[in-house]
């Protein structure tokens, strides 16, 4: 569940990050290695790649993302933007579901064995209801 972010947002909030980082690092060489990859790699060069990649998914400049007004927790708040009501509704689905499995929480008269909440999780994740 992630924190309610989905997985391919931690991953490019990590990656942006440690991105970053090297450009604010204190080796010249690597300042070099990754401001070249973002500028001038572009698509060719795995950190170009990403940068774009980020860029393209929430249609922010690659300024933007580069300086220093981008921090942490301005990354995080990006990515929690774009995190539809639906994703969210369903994480609380899940989570209500793994309770009454595990049994934190009890609901009375009902009558679900382990499986058929197996089932339950199964279809609240994969949207099919």
């Amino acid at each position: 569940m992630s924190d309610t972010l989905a997985v391919y947002d931690v991953i490019c909030k990590r990656s942006l990050v440690f991105i970053k980082r090297c450009l604010s690092g204190e080796l010249d060489l690597v300042r070099f290695i990754v401001q070249r990859g973002v500028l001038y790699g572009g698509m060719a060069s795995c950190i170009g790649w990403t940068v774009f990649t980020y860029n393209r998914h929430y249609q922010l400049p690659v300024t933007y993302l580069m300086s220093d007004h981008c921090t942490t927790s301005k990354t995080e708040e990006i990515c929690k933007s774009h995190l539809p009501v639906e994703f969210y509704n369903r994480v609380l689905s899940v989570l209500g579901f793994m309770m009454i499995k595990t049994y934190i929480v009890f609901v009375p008269f009902m009558f679900l064995d382990s499986n058929d909440i197996n089932v339950c999780i199964s279809v609240v994740c994969s949207g099919r209801f």
